[in-house]
């Protein structure tokens, strides 16, 4: 019996040591699940001929860069920071901004690189991204001779997936209430939990909430922020733009796209994107 109850406690040691090393290991190891950092080729970089190109260091990640169109004697209209998903690069705009700048070159538009991707240095984070937000604002505010409060105050967002709630998390804070955010999740703790579990959703290191930022941006005057989600979307499910949405249907606007994807939801939507960006 004594050595029953010694192979059986052995076998729970075991078994216990077996989750403890799988929880230390997500935990851990979220940022290769988050995050798929990728280079541009020669054709990408070619784009960059299009930008003024503004180079900064923050303190976390050392050298980074962002992209600017728009004018250059005088401060923007307005300002739109953009933001991509997880993988997606920078210049991969350009088919927005491209056209949007065309039709109104007095509209400014701050392309968004994360730590890690193209060519930024470092490894992306979510504090890591939230200074390379900030230092491209104080970039473009040096090569423009303007104030970071004067571009801050002249400023609308547009992110997508992953990017959304960099918008919506920078809107929040710069206290601005124009977004449109494609494809967006509730919280990286609700996507987690899709992906390991409500229980070990509560490791996520990166707390992105937009049901937070909503509710913070709903307090400013004359916000509008606009959802545009696929519902064929099988990485971010559509219910978690509709349920945004449905928070403050005062003040978000909610459209299903139907038949488009996650991935393939800025093609299908870039008239729209246009139009908007272009006012």
């Amino acid at each position: 019996m004594r050595l029953l109850l010694k192979s059986l406690l052995r076998m729970i040691w075991i078994v216990l040591g077996i989750i403890a090393l799988g929880v230390v290991t997500l935990y851990f190891l979220q940022d290769k699940i988050i995050f798929y950092p990728r280079k541009y080729v020669t054709g990408d970089r070619e784009l960059a001929a299009n930008y003024e190109i503004l180079e900064y260091i923050t303190n976390r990640d050392g050298k980074q860069r962002a992209y600017y169109r728009g004018p250059t004697q005088v401060a923007p209209e307005k300002l739109w920071v953009l933001a991509g998903g997880n993988g997606s690069l920078a210049l991969e705009w350009e088919i927005i901004v491209k056209k949007a700048s065309e039709l109104n070159p007095e509209n400014g538009f701050l392309l968004i690189e994360y730590p890690g991707y193209g060519m930024c240095a470092g490894n992306p984070s979510r504090a890591g991204i939230q200074q390379n937000v900030e230092g491209a604002i104080e970039a473009l505010g040096e090569h423009l001779n303007r104030d970071d409060a004067t571009l801050k105050s002249r400023s609308s967002f547009l992110g997508h997936s992953m990017g959304a709630a960099v918008v919506l998390e920078t809107a929040a804070d710069w206290k601005r209430g124009e977004v449109i955010a494609l494809a967006p999740f509730t919280s990286l703790q609700d996507m987690g939990a899709r992906m390991v579990g409500r229980p070990l959703s509560n490791l996520a290191r990166h707390k992105w909430d937009n049901r937070a930022a909503v509710r913070t941006i709903a307090s400013f005057p004359d916000p509008e922020i606009l959802i545009l989600h696929g519902d064929r979307d099988q990485v971010i499910p559509i219910e978690m733009g509709r349920e945004l949405s449905e928070m403050k249907p005062e003040t978000v606007t909610f459209h299903e796209i139907s038949g488009v994807g996650h991935n393939n939801i800025v093609w299908e939507v870039r008239d729209i994107l246009v139009t908007v960006l272009s006012k």
